[in-house]
């Protein structure tokens, strides 16, 4: 049995059931990426914003597929930073038809490569003079017409902070991550994510300490290949399936880079192994 959080479609039971429902109010595809007060927004990719603070450097490109962030800060002495809200989002429509299936509407899988994550670094004559730094991300999945749920869109979050034993979990990149994105067969159904990433703190000293501490969370989020297409009642038609999108992204090849990079990375708070997939949890419909 498949293990992933599912995100409900309007007026739908999900499980073993067929039904009529009039197709949900759809948003148009679209990119954006806001970094503190600014918000850049378009169709064509990749849409790009960048500011940068005293002590902090701050970008967030995205493109259909395919979401990055990064927070950067590096606070010297008696410094503090706020950070600005980072993040990237697409939202895209995909139409799936499928011979055989028994239901209205289905789930689309999709896996997607995670590259890099957060992590912090402090040189100070003291470990006690960081205080307070801290980095992490959360990953929400597009609820429907445009509505990134916080609570139960959420399907992962994590953070690095000072000192060391606030963070728990590291394992190598490559990670992958697979996210249920529901849909209606024939239909053009929403589908989208959002990475947000910030970073943040103080560090204080007091004679004769010194020195500097960063924090810093570069993350990608690209899709990488569709590896499950069902119905409701969980029938696996993706040999059958034919898919769509509505701003021509052709989905059924791998929006990843070619090159990932080689450096740990962090998650809080679960705890992960190398080679691990993170997977979602799926909870009853109702």
């Amino acid at each position: 049995m498949r293990s992933r959080l599912q995100v409900g479609l309007p007026a739908l039971v999900v499980v073993g059931v067929v039904v009529v429902a009039a197709a949900p109010a759809l948003a148009q595809p679209s990119l954006t990426a806001r970094v503190g007060a600014l918000t850049v927004t378009g169709a064509t990719p990749p849409q790009q914003a960048a500011d940068a603070t005293p002590y902090g450097s701050f970008a967030a490109p995205a493109s259909y597929g395919t979401v990055s962030a990064s927070a950067t800060i590096s606070i010297g002495e008696n410094g503090s930073e706020d950070g600005l809200v980072t993040s990237a989002e697409f939202v895209d429509t995909l139409t799936v038809s499928a011979a055989g299936a028994t239901t209205t509407n289905g789930f689309v899988t999709a896996r997607f490569v995670v590259i890099g994550g957060p992590e912090y670094a402090q040189t100070a004559s003291s470990a006690a003079v960081a205080q307070g730094v801290n980095t992490g991300f959360n990953v929400l999945r597009l609820q429907g017409a445009g509505s990134f749920n916080v609570d139960s869109g959420r399907i992962i979050y994590g953070s690095a902070q000072a000192p060391p034993e606030a963070t728990i979990g590291s394992i190598p990149p490559p990670a992958t991550l697979e996210i249920d994105f529901p849909f209606f067969f024939d239909f053009a159904s929403d589908v989208g994510l959002r990475l947000d990433v910030d970073a943040a703190g103080s560090n204080l000293f007091s004679a004769p300490e010194d020195g500097t501490v960063s924090a810093s969370t570069q993350m990608t989020l690209a899709w990488d290949e569709i590896v499950s297409i069902r119905d409701a009642n969980d029938n696996e038609l993706i040999g059958s399936a034919t898919i769509s999108s509505g701003s021509g992204t052709d989905y059924t090849v791998s929006q990843a880079p070619a090159q990932v990079p080689t450096a740990s990375w962090l998650l809080l708070p679960i705890v992960l192994m190398a080679g691990v997939t993170l997977r979602e949890l799926r909870t009853p419909a109702g």
